[in-house]
């Protein structure tokens, strides 16, 4: 068995496949195993390597693999990943706790430090960068999970809290990149007057700027870069407009640590596509999917929308609860609603709570589910006698979880009968 499958390892003798037959060897009392050196392997291949040598054989410690692999890349390589469903979440019971009408008495005051065991409570505000070194004396955050406010029209004015995160810049050597086509752009390059700044805009003219943009049939951009060392021709492989400006900023940042503008094109030419962000799947001949469901907000929900408005045929938006919006949540909401009607959207199928007020802006032509299957059987009648081309935007917050709502469709009657007529045909 050793001879036909040895153990293999790679220069730091650190075992890529074939753990669980060492293991064997070893309580067998073997002193001497057969192995191979792979020293051709870069990081990515011994990557690949490990899960392909171990499909059908080993175990697996999926904790592992959820921080370490991504899914695509595992479904790819042969591995069967299952589905883990919590059956019971239990039930969130009120505590009829209410702050008393003078408030609360306490001792506690702004900048009192708490060490609980290896835990450091700050009573502070997180937008104040003293308050922040003083809790992480010294020490780099693992994690930041912060709550601003993405692509919404403000109530407020939180540019100064945003600015926050340049006083870390060094005087001389630190870059401060800053979106031209911002609404508070003059705000941040007078904070920075005495740093290095560069500008990027998909509008205008700045340090970088991209020029004559064009949206191809699959919806990518192809572009004119144009920066201070030269101009190149730029072809995205990510579709959707707004990844011109997520384009100008990686370049911006690649540029100033010393790629080269062929690096830069190159590079963004070979963008791979993440699970989830808008992921354009040619589900049939005549439709296709555009799976958008890692995430959401307003602004990410509109550059979505631009998306789908810029195909041909009938289209159609079908969207999950936007989560941590607050007090104006049902409003932002209906918001998106008012703009897929701005954009030409055919029909607007929404799934969840909060969805409804967008759904409810399309009258006739919106349509509010509460059960998943419903909706996928609805989508399904809609579509099945379409002769035109389609487009399906999926989108929600995490918590919506509307990758399930991709997946249902695929498995849909939608989805194999384009199968079907493939085995035909072969």
């Amino acid at each position: 068995m050793l001879s036909l499958r040895p153990i293999v390892v790679n220069d730091d003798m650190i075992v890529l496949g074939g753990n669980m037959r060492l293991k064997a060897c070893k309580e067998a009392g073997l002193k001497e195993v057969p192995v191979i050196k792979a020293s051709d392997l870069n990081e990515e291949q011994q990557k690949a390597f490990i899960i392909k040598d171990n499909v059908g054989y080993g175990e697996w410690d999926w904790d592992m693999l959820a921080n370490e692999w991504d899914a695509e890349e595992l479904v790819e390589w042969g591995l069967d990943i299952p589905n883990f469903v919590i059956d019971d979440l239990g039930t969130a019971e009120e505590d009829d706790f209410d702050v008393p009408d003078g408030g609360i008495e306490t001792d506690i005051v702004l900048g009192d430090l708490f060490e609980i065991g290896e835990h450091r409570l700050l009573c502070g505000d997180s937008t104040d960068s003293d308050a922040v070194a003083k809790l992480m004396n010294g020490q780099k955050a693992d994690m930041v999970f912060t709550d601003p406010p993405y692509g919404m029209k403000l109530d407020a004015d939180y540019s100064g809290m945003k600015s926050e995160i340049f006083k870390g810049l060094s005087k001389n050597k630190g870059l401060a990149v800053v979106n031209a086509d911002s609404q508070f752009t003059d705000y941040w390059i007078n904070k920075l007057k005495h740093n290095n700044v560069q500008t990027f805009s998909a509008k205008k003219q700045a340090d970088v700027y991209a020029q004559d943009i064009i949206l191809g049939m699959n919806g990518c951009a192809q572009f004119e870069l144009v920066t201070p060392i030269g101009r190149a021709a730029i072809s995205l492989s990510l579709p959707g407009q707004h990844n011109v400006s997520n384009a100008l900023v990686s370049a911006t940042l690649a540029l100033h640590v010393g790629a080269t503008l062929d690096d830069v094109r190159n590079g963004l030419m070979s963008m791979p596509h993440v699970a989830g962000r808008l992921h354009v799947k040619q589900l049939t001949n005549q439709v296709k999917i555009l799976d958008d469901t890692y995430n959401a907000n307003v602004g990410s929900v509109n550059a979505a929308i631009d998306l789908l408005s810029s195909f041909a045929g009938r289209k159609i938006l079908v969207l999950g609860d936007m989560a941590e919006l607050g007090e104006k949540a049902r409003y932002y909401h209906e918001q998106v609603g008012e703009y897929a009607k701005q954009k030409g959207i055919d029909h607007l199928y929404t799934l969840g709570v909060l969805s409804q007020s967008a759904s409810a802006v399309f009258t006739d032509k919106g349509r509010h589910f509460s059960c998943l299957v419903q909706m996928v059987e609805f989508i399904n009648q809609q579509i099945l006698p379409e002769k035109h081309d389609v487009s399906i935007l999926v989108k929600g917050s995490r918590s919506a979880r509307m990758e399930l709502v991709v997946k249902a469709l695929e498995d849909s009657p939608l989805g194999k009968l384009e199968r079907f007529r493939e085995q035909i045909a072969c």
